[in-house]
This record gives C-alpha cells, sequence and structure tokens, in this order.
C-alpha cells in the first residue's frame, strides 16, 4: 500500500472547492482514495454522520458552511479511508464546544484504533488532552520534547478551595504546608483558595493529607495551569534569559 494510501489530512487553511456540496465533497475524495465505488454512498453518509453534520447539510453547497461546519467536513474526508496516519493543523479553530468535545472523541477513537495522530496546535489544554508526545518549535528547530504521560515529576502549582471555617487563616496553610514540604504562594482569597507550590504528584498528595489532617475543609484542588502551558512558559523564560 502506498504513503498516500495510509494518510489523513486536515489542513488550517481549508481552500475547498466551495461549489461544491458536502456530500460531492466526500464523495470526490472517496474515489480519489481509491476506495471502493460500491460502498462510496454509504462511507460517506457513515462519516458524515461521524463529524455531527446530517443529510440536509450534506446538501447543501460548502460555500454556505460556517466555519465550523467547514472543518468537520475537513475532518471527515480525512477519515474517510481509515488513515494509519492522520496530521491535522489546528483542527479545533472555529469550531463550537460541542464540536471541540466530539472532535476529542473522534481523535480518540482514531488513535484506539492504531492510527498515529500529528497535531499542530497553539491550543495547548486540547494538545495536552490528546497527545502522548509533544515538541515544542521555534523558528523551525525542535526546542524540546515532552513524553506526557511519563511519570509524575512536574513541579506546579495547586489551587485548593475550602469551605467555610473558623479556624481558616493562611498563616496556618502556611505552617501545614512547610510540614508537608510544599509553601504557600498565594494566600487565600475571598472565594475561599488558595495556591500552593507542590514539587509532584507525591507532594500534592502528601499536601492535601497534611491539609485535611490538619482539620483543614479541601473542597477541590486542581493544577493552576496545565503541564504543557508550564513547560511552555518555562522555555519561554529560558530563551529569553
Amino acid at each position: 500500500m502506498g504513503v498516500k494510501a495510509q494518510v489523513g489530512f486536515l489542513p488550517e487553511r481549508l481552500l475547498f472547492d466551495r461549489w461544491m456540496s458536502g456530500m460531492r465533497f466526500l464523495r470526490y475524495h472517496h474515489a480519489l482514495a481509491n476506495l471502493p465505488a460500491e460502498s462510496r454512498a454509504a462511507d460517506c453518509a457513515a462519516v458524515l454522520e461521524k463529524v455531527g453534520l446530517d443529510a440536509h447539510a450534506g446538501r447543501k453547497s460548502l460555500k454556505t458552511y460556517s466555519r465550523g461546519m467547514l472543518q468537520r467536513i475537513g475532518l471527515a474526508q480525512a477519515l474517510l479511508n481509515k488513515p494509519r496516519f492522520l496530521f491535522l493543523d489546528e483542527p479545533a479553530s472555529g469550531v463550537d464546544p460541542a464540536g471541540v468535545l466530539l472532535f476529542r472523541r473522534l481523535l480518540a477513537e482514531a488513535r484506539a484504533g492504531g492510527t498515529t495522530i500529528v497535531l499542530n496546535s497553539h491550543q495547548l489544554d486540547q494538545v495536552e488532552r490528546i497527545c502522548d508526545r509533544v515538541a515544542f518549535l521555534r523558528d523551525g528547530k525542535v526546542q524540546a520534547i515532552e513524553v506526557l504521560h511519563a511519570g509524575a515529576e512536574a513541579k506546579r502549582h495547586l489551587r485548593v478551595r475550602f469551605g467555610a471555617f473558623d479556624d481558616l487563616t493562611s498563616e496556618a496553610l502556611s505552617r501545614l504546608a512547610a510540614g508537608a514540604m510544599a509553601e504557600l504562594v498565594h494566600p487565600l482569597n475571598p472565594a475561599r483558595e488558595a495556591v500552593f507550590a507542590v514539587s509532584d504528584d507525591t507532594a500534592a498528595t502528601r499536601l492535601l493529607a497534611a491539609l485535611l489532617q490538619g482539620g483543614m475543609p479541601v473542597v477541590e484542588a486542581r493544577s493552576e495551569e496545565g503541564r504543557l502551558e508550564r513547560l511552555f512558559l518555562e522555555g519561554q523564560q529560558a530563551v529569553g534569559s
């Protein structure tokens, strides 16, 4: 099998033939991929439904499509041949929140089916949810490569929200954090939230245990920033220094 037959591609700039209808566009790419003619109508209808477009949308011309609809039809053609390699350039650009969730699910399904996904995006939170490995590029050169799910040795800030409690003070939180080898970096705000610096997952667990054992009414704890956002900011600071 040739390389092109194993590849799906969604560009950032969608320069499609706007006079075509959505279904005709898919049928055209189905034929270009040398997929079986006898299954063309069924295959195109199935992938159209998969990306959240109905038969009525399939009959409309692409020039009437919104940006989000164009992204959906573009992803549909990229998935037509069940590619082994899927290249995506800002796939969620212009897509509404429901579409973002749909794209994330479709990409997870493709990855589970053995597809290797190469994603280019500035939306770091989406990259972090989809990718296993990330390469940071600057001026066309790779600055760093990170394996996102390889261990928990990651310094970060932990935002903790507390319930109402008479003895809840920044001084008490600072003392408990120091005993757990963490640091209170932002004291309590009016929403009863405080931010702590921890060195890794083990330190985060140790901090939360210390807070609970100290009688603090922990309601919620979450990372102040995503891992990719933190790594990006650290890289920017390193370049600027």
